[in-house]
């Protein structure tokens, strides 16, 4: 790896995310040769990427409400501020609070000779207000960028993307900037993307240019030949009509050009929301497991808190309806005494029952249970009314006179509920009355009473202690409800909504495709009939004798065979740079193949798609003949192609060195084919420095006092790295609830 080139120093983070704080607590400063930087999900990996990119581009990638990524550039992330913004300091700023977020970055670009090398420092950073409803206002963005000279800041005269460009320049982006799983690596391959890429390494664009400068002049002489056509006045009948025909037939290809190139758009857009929402399935089915263990646990509580309930309520059917049985004759007065005692009981329980059916708040409960204490007669509530006053209450004059309200609830609920009068209908009530009586009959009549009945206490020990077991139960089961919330959270509803719309996207991407067979079939047919009419019209005008008409169209065709043999010539270039990319993109993966039990005969072949101009990269051998499955086939593709890349570029004498910055870009390979990655990466002449951002080294379970632990590859990788002065391996510890990130060597 070459130390030769432009490499980044050091990046900053201010409240950018989960990394909370000013730019001096969030700072990573990189070696000049390789930078691996690990961390588990959502430990603030692709945050360190994506300010990168914020920096160099002024964009960043955000997912949707359904998932999907979406673009923001700069001058639409004030749609994104809140969500971008470090979310423990935006919840404790108070409204009217002026909040920032930002990156910045300083980098080196090493001379050769004996001029000194020069550092840059570049920043962006976002300002607004927090609004009461936690909204924002005023918001402002702004570019920094100064020239650092012994230590200290100076402004420079260089715009801002000038100085960016020194770092990455953006026809290199896509080689040297790779955005990984979020999106596809081969795009450098398809649409105007590839005659970019080609440009970059072949000459492409002077040929381009003459072909559009053809198709032009094609125009102006079919223009032209319109004009005198219309103006002619030899024209017969059926010239004219070929010729109306002909001009419909050209605004019906025009308007099927565009439902095309439309509904491609619209097909483009519905694959990429559809590959969006898969991956949106695979997180809610975790969460979906997680909700129904939730659910089972409250349940159960909510079946305990049912079962105690109703041995609450047997309890006092129970004690009611079978307070007495026949037990034994006794004459002793000691049992006298205690059903004289139990009657009491059942008296002050049922002005409690009363207190119960009556009482409308907790002041009136309150009140009642110390009138119960008290037991006042209903001549001295009355008074109380009259005086308006209440004689049970304690405090200061002035808390214990009765307002209207008071004493209309002490005429109408109070003095009925003394009086006996309540007409509630309740079954608990009615049964203690029953009781009373019966018992008030057996006390008046002493030689019943004493004679035949005998209070046994057991029926009021055994339901009591089955009632504290139940309570001991229910306990127990709330602490498990609440470890889990502590653990993982109080759930909500699993969404499954975008189930529906996985279904109506597959629908319309089926539709769509139909669809775009049928409009293509359509063009063919028009162009057919636009050849055939052309040639008649062709006929009509060599008969017509006008000498300016006939020089044009020699004209014309002859300007028709110069854009053929252009086009042939650009045809020849796409040709011979797919061979070459093949031949780049092979050697590497052959690379990988060394370190895989994968047939030697597995090719990477670049299909040339002629019409539209876009390449398509496919493996054969790995799945059988060009078959391109599988995920780790795809990320073989992607990383042979953009090495491919690099290397043609190295052989066309165009070798530039900015940092190559990756995020997740092995995620799919097995562990040897990362491996083997890593070590070919260290010996990599084409680039000066690199920054990757992974999970692919560490092991899934947490260690306890690291907090992560690196895999196999990942030890390996690391005690070679700690040899070398240049490189480092960094790793990523989320703090609590995602509010700050520690970054440790």
């Amino acid at each position: 790896m070459s130390k030769k080139g432009i490499y980044i120093e050091e990046l900053s983070m201010c409240n950018w995310f989960n990394y909370g704080g000013d730019y001096s607590q969030n700072k990573i400063s990189f070696k000049k040769g390789l930078n691996v930087i690990s961390g588990n999900n959502n430990a603030g990996k692709t945050k360190i990427h994506s300010a990168l990119k914020f920096i160099l581009f002024g964009e960043i990638l955000m997912e949707d409400e359904d998932g999907t990524p979406t673009e923001y550039d700069i001058k639409q992330i004030e749609n994104v501020a809140i969500d971008i913004m470090n979310q423990k300091v935006f919840r404790s700023a108070k409204s009217s609070t002026k909040l920032k977020f930002g990156a910045k970055l300083i980098f080196i670009k090493k001379n050769t000779g004996a001029r000194d090398d020069q550092k840059y420092l570049l920043q962006r950073e976002v300002e607004f207000r927090k609004r009461d409803d936690n909204s924002i206002e005023k918001f402002e963005s702004k570019e920094i960028v100064k020239l650092i000279v012994k230590g200290s800041e100076i402004n420079t005269q260089n715009e801002f993307n000038e100085v960016s460009q020194i770092l990455m320049p953006g026809k290199f982006r896509q080689y040297f900037f790779i955005e990984g799983e979020q999106q596809s690596m081969a795009a450098s391959l398809q649409t105007k993307n590839l005659l970019n890429t080609i440009n970059t390494i072949i000459p492409l664009k002077k040929i381009e240019d003459t072909v559009e400068s053809a198709k032009k002049t094609i125009k102006v002489l079919n223009d032209e030949i319109n004009t005198i056509n219309k103006n002619s006045t030899k024209k017969d009948v059926e010239a004219d009509k070929a010729r109306e025909e002909l001009n419909d037939l050209y605004e019906n290809k025009e308007e099927l050009d565009t439902k095309i190139t439309d509904l491609k758009k619209q097909i483009e857009s519905n694959k990429k929301k559809v590959s969006s929402l898969k991956d949106k399935f695979n997180k809610v089915r975790k969460s979906r497991e997680v909700l129904q263990k939730y659910t089972e646990l409250v349940n159960d509580v909510k079946n305990t808190e049912g079962q105690l309930e109703g041995l609450k309520n047997n309890f006092v059917d129970d004690t009611i309806g079978g307070l007495f049985y026949i037990s034994k004759t006794t004459n002793n007065e000691k049992e006298q005494d205690g059903l004289n005692k139990l009657l009491e009981k059942l008296q002050t329980t049922r002005k409690q029952r009363q207190n119960e059916l009556n009482a409308s708040s907790e002041e009136e409960q309150d009140v009642l249970n110390k009138l119960i204490k008290n037991q006042p007669t209903v001549e001295l509530l009355e008074e109380m009314i009259e005086e308006e006053t209440c004689y049970f209450c304690s405090g200061p004059p002035n808390q214990i006179k009765l307002n209207d309200d008071q004493k209309k609830w002490i005429n109408e609920v109070l003095i009925p509920f003394y009086k006996d009068e309540t007409s509630e209908d309740d079954p608990i009530l009615s049964n203690i009355e029953d009781t009373m009586n019966i018992l008030k009959k057996f006390l008046n009549n002493s030689s019943i009473g004493k004679k035949f009945f005998y209070f046994n206490e057991q029926i009021v020990t055994d339901p009591k202690q089955k009632i504290e077991e139940l309570i001991k139960i229910l306990s127990k089961k709330k602490q498990d409800l609440q470890k889990f919330e502590d653990m993982h959270g109080k759930p909500g509803e699993v969404d499954n909504t975008f189930l529906a719309s996985f279904s109506q996207t597959s629908r319309e991407l089926e539709k769509n495709n139909k669809e775009l067979g049928g409009l293509e079939n359509m063009r063919k047919n028009i162009q057919v009939q636009i050849k055939k009419l052309e040639e008649k019209i062709n006929e009509y005008q060599k008969q017509s004798g006008d000498i300016r008409l006939q020089e044009l169209t020699k004209y014309q065709e002859f300007i028709n065979d110069i854009k053929d043999l252009i086009e042939q010539k650009k045809s020849n270039i796409f040709n011979e740079f797919a061979e070459k990319l093949e031949i780049q993109s092979n050697k590497r993966l052959k690379m990988y193949m060394k370190s895989a039990n994968w047939s030697d005969k597995t090719e990477l072949k670049i299909i040339r798609d002629d019409e539209e101009n876009e390449f398509e990269a496919k493996i054969s051998g790995l799945y059988g003949e060009q078959k391109n499955q599988g995920q780790a086939a795809t990320a073989l593709i992607k990383v042979s192609i953009i090495f491919g890349l690099l290397n043609m570029l190295k052989d066309e004498g165009k070798k530039q060195s900015p940092p190559f910055i990756a995020d997740a870009i092995l995620s799919s390979l097995a562990l040897p084919q990362i491996e083997s990655f890593y070590n070919q990466l260290k010996e990599e002449e084409n680039i000066d420095q690199v920054i990757i951002v992974t999970k692919d080294l560490i092991e899934d379970v947490e260690d306890e006092e690291d907090g992560i632990q690196y895999n196999k590859i990942g030890e390996r990788l690391k005690e070679t790295i700690d040899r070398d002065p240049n490189s480092q391996m960094l790793r990523l510890f989320p703090r609590e609830n995602n509010t700050k990130v520690d970054i440790k060597i």
